[in-house]
């Protein structure tokens, strides 16, 4: 167990070191080392160290993130799982990490800078690392420190209060918990806060509703809230019943929301008739209806709008009362033009279709049941839910499951003429469904929801002697229970409940995460149609993809089906955490660095590197600016940090300078910007030794170092491929390459010499190469041999025509054949073309090649092809070295 002491240790740390380096000074074995050092003293420095040391790993909640940067925590967050220290780099140099999570000898304690007050109060003040501060809670939103206490929690040395103490620290902001994402909801009639779309209704009052999470759970503490008027925020009308308008709603963070605020438009929609729960029950006394005679659940609702005696227009439609007698009889209901009408028509809109039946005098009534049930649904209907994963129906007192609900097993009677029990047929009755959520009237109970049944017989057809004896009851329909355990969250092929160690590399995660869903008895459950599932990042805001370093939810939910224990989705919560970028270079290989060489050796390896960037007198582009990291496979890989998320700062020597362009040697400091929000930095990003050079040697007088082509030109050179002008030391770059010159290229890639081969030429013989335009005697005449013999270039009515220019098409296609040659020649996939815009104006006969050189990229690394023009001896290079950057032995 390692000591943990104070301040006051550092002497004796002094001494220890002392003597244990006088003891390696003159070779004293480790068994001497271990007798003559006393241990105490030995893990007093050790302690020191640690305490001296930086935090180099700390864990919040079940997250562990690598280094010290400060950190932004939510309120909710820091108050349920703190942050704690794991891991501490001590003070020296080349120091392993310690572990430091063990609560026996390290625990993390949290403070606040002091106070001008309470620095002069001189109470409960800790002094760490040479700061004033005081113990504080960090669900509060501010600035803290969290603090690594070395010592058993029982030992007083340890503390901090009252104390100057040297300790590894972590700064951190706590900010409030989001209110984004929040909104009201009214209970439904299970008494579950599930409505989230307001009509007048009468009685509601705004105060009756729940302010709910952006996670569909309910504030109980940590905000509050009022309502205003739209264009009037002094009046409050949170106690008042809910009329139709656009309100604001105000909500104020408290707790861990301190801070926070939110503003809501909430919209209440009017009462529409045409879709209210009214109706006028059949009449047997003979007397008309009135305005008293409507009920239903929006009773209230039309008798709040307004003065009802007045407000609205209440008619017989098509018939007259009295002289019809027994009918079926149609009134409508809807708001009048009246003063009382207009103040109406401020919450009710729309005209309610009435219809009901006018009676023989001694009409019966009917006696509702299902399923053979002592219970008679007019007077008595229960309310039922409807679950297709239990075993067996249950018949409770009020509240009925089902399987299901089989309208087939619906039954009335009523008394007949005779006073005798008589049944209805099936189309003596009928039902609607209404979706309590929508208004609408459906066809079936097929999805899950709330709903309301009309139940009632037709006196039409039984002679206006059978009162139709409405009965009104509201179904449940949850169709069946997914329980925990049937939701299954993989990730790459394993299960997992939280996915809370993924890093941003780029790619998105939500691919590789996979959902199965299955109902209670096993049967596999189909996305799209049984389930949905979505994402969303941390503002609630849905995603299509998981990229960036953020938290995630990933939600199930259901039409259909019900969730275990009340639930109403499943969620995966995912974290994807930023990269802890360490070190950085520069990538020598693209610009603006170059890279040149004098020599090849036997081997075909390229000799007298020189590597850096070329001076040009102006300001020179920044090099692209990589790192290394795992990936998914946890292999090593090296990525670009992309261009926009950092600056770089440059010193020449010992001076700031705005950016590369004097010749010398620069350290670049990079820095992380505003828009490094996947990335963290653990101490400075330095990269040292950048040279601008001035006059690098490319191997040929006439290409400058800093050209788009000297590199290639350079390596064509040294792999014997293309030489220069004679004596004069130049190549040429610019100029149009010939027929012959760009099979001596080809010939030179195979490793022939134009001065000795099977093609031998000396002063009495001369190449014989078939074709009348070639002068045997010419330097090119054993390529073009070679070149003829191997099928790689041909002429045409006996000739070569060494002269004419080559166009990048037909290069492409000599190159290829050359390839054919070595074997080496794989054919390119259709589409390889399909990104290139000028790909049209390729010849059809050398499509072909074209494709294999653009697949291949050998050619169209610029953007273009530029097939029909004169290939350059620069571009020869370049495709050659593309193809084959090492000499051919």
């Amino acid at each position: 167990m390692t000591a943990c002491v104070n301040k006051k240790s550092k002497r004796v740390a002094a001494v220890v070191t002392a003597s244990l380096v006088g003891a390696l000074s003159i070779g004293a074995p480790a068994v001497a080392l271990a007798a003559n050092a006393n241990i105490d003293m030995l893990a007093t420095d050790v302690a020191t160290a640690v305490k001296r040391g930086t935090v180099s790993e700390y864990k919040i909640g079940g997250v562990y993130k690598k280094g010290n940067d400060k950190v932004t925590i939510s309120a909710s967050t820091s108050s349920k799982t703190p942050i704690q220290i794991t891991k501490v780099t001590p003070d020296g140099v080349n120091v392993d990490d310690v572990d430091v999570s063990s609560a026996d000898n390290y625990q993390t304690r949290y403070f606040k800078k002091a106070t001008k007050t309470e620095i002069q109060a001189g109470t409960g003040i800790a002094t760490i690392n040479g700061v004033k501060y005081v113990e504080a809670d960090p669900s509060v939103p501010g600035e803290y420190i969290a603090a690594l206490r070395c010592g058993a929690a029982t030992d007083p040395n340890a503390d901090f209060v009252g104390k100057e103490q040297s300790a590894p620290v972590l700064e951190f902001t706590v900010v409030a918990d989001s209110l984004e994402g929040s909104y009201l909801a009214k209970l439904d009639r299970n008494s579950q806060p599930t409505v989230t779309d307001f009509a007048f209704d009468g009685k509601t009052k705004w105060s009756d509703l729940k302010l709910m999470k952006s996670d569909d759970t309910e504030f109980t503490s940590g905000a509050d809230w009022d309502v205003f008027t739209k264009n009037d925020d002094k009046t409050s009308v949170k106690n008042e019943v809910m009329k139709a308008g656009t309100y604001v709603v105000v909500v104020n963070g408290t707790g861990t929301y301190a801070g926070q605020s939110l503003k809501l438009e909430v919209s209440v929609s009017k009462l529409d008739l045409s879709k209210a729960d009214l109706y006028i029950a059949d009449v047997t006394d003979g007397v008309a209806p009135t305005f008293d005679s409507i009920h239903g659940e929006d009773e209230a609702a039309i008798e709040a709008a307004g003065d009802e005696k007045h407000g609205y227009d209440f008619k017989i439609q098509g018939a007259t009362w009295g002289a019809e007698g027994a009918g079926t009889y149609t009134y409508t209901l809807s708001v009048n033009d009246t003063e009382f009408g207009k103040a109406i028509a401020a919450n009710v809109e729309g005209t309610a279709t009435l219809k009901f039946h006018r009676l023989n005098a001694n009409a019966s009534a009917v006696v509702w049941n299902y399923n053979n049930q002592s219970v008679n649904f007019a007077t008595d209907a229960p309310d039922i839910v409807i679950d297709r994963s239990v075993d067996e129906d249950t018949y409770g007192s009020g509240l009925w499951t089902l399987k299901s609900l089989d309208f087939s097993k619906f039954t009335g009677t009523y008394k007949d003429a005779e006073n005798k029990d008589a049944k209805l047929t099936a189309d003596q009755f009928s039902w609607t469904i209404v979706d309590n959520k929508t208004g609408e009237t459906v066809s079936d109970l097929s999805k899950k929801g709330d709903y309301t049944v009309v139940l009632e017989a037709d006196p039409a057809k039984l002679g206006y002697d059978v009162n139709r004896t409405r009965s009104t009851f509201h179904v449940t329909v949850k169709q069946g229970t997914i329980g925990t355990a049937d939701t299954t969250f993989s990730y790459n092929g394993k299960v997992v409940t939280v996915l809370d160690k993924l890093t941003y590399d780029g790619a998105d995660y939500l691919s590789a995460i996979n959902v199965q869903v299955k109902d209670d008895k096993g049967n596999l459950l189909k996305a799209g149609q049984d389930y949905v599932v979505k994402a969303y990042d941390a503002k609630g805001k849905e995603v299509k993809e998981i990229v960036d370093a953020d938290s995630y939810t990933i939600v199930v939910t259901s039409d259909s089906y019900a969730f275990a224990n009340g639930k109403d989705k499943e969620v995966l919560n995912v974290t994807v955490g930023k990269i802890n970028l360490s070190k950085v270079s520069f990538d020598m290989a693209k610009d603006p660095f170059k890279t040149f060489y004098d020599s090849v050796d036997k081997a075909g390896n390229l000799q007298g590197e020189n590597n850096g960037i070329p001076y040009t007198g102006s300001v020179i582009e920044n090099p692209v600016v990589t790192f290394k990291a795992n990936d998914r496979n946890g292999e090593e890989k090296t990525f670009v940090l992309p261009s926009d998320i950092y600056t770089i700062n440059w010193t020449l020597g010992t001076k700031r300078v705005d950016a590369l362009k004097d010749a010398g040697k620069y350290t670049a400091q990079v820095i992380l910007g505003d828009k490094a929000s996947n990335y963290t930095a653990s101490g400075n990003l330095t990269i040292y030794g950048t040279e601008v050079k001035k006059d690098m040697s490319t191997g040929f007088v006439d290409v400058k170092d800093e050209e788009w082509f000297a590199e290639a030109l350079n390596k064509a050179k040294v792999n014997g491929y293309l030489s220069g002008r004679g004596e004069t030391g130049m190549v040429a770059p610019t100029e149009n390459i010939t027929r012959a010159d760009a099979v001596v290229v080809l010939y030179k890639m195979a490793g022939g010499s134009l001065k000795s081969d099977e093609y031998e030429y000396d002063a009495t013989k001369y190449y014989e190469t078939g074709f009348s335009d070639v002068d045997g005697r010419a330097y090119y005449a054993n390529a073009i041999a070679w070149a003829q013999d191997m099928d790689i270039a041909n002429g045409s009515n006996g000739k070569f025509r060494p002269e004419d220019k080559v166009t990048r098409e037909e290069f492409a296609a000599l190159l290829s054949n050359y390839a054919i040659a070595k074997g080496d020649y794989v054919a390119a996939s259709d589409d390889a073309l399909a990104g290139m815009p000028d790909a049209s104006a390729v010849s059809p006969w050398f499509t072909d090649a074209v494709s294999w050189a653009v697949e291949n990229g050998i050619m169209g690394n610029g953007g273009k092809i530029n097939a029909q023009s004169n290939i350059q001896r620069a571009e020869v290079a370049a495709m050659a070295v593309n193809y084959q950057p090492g000499f051919f032995a």
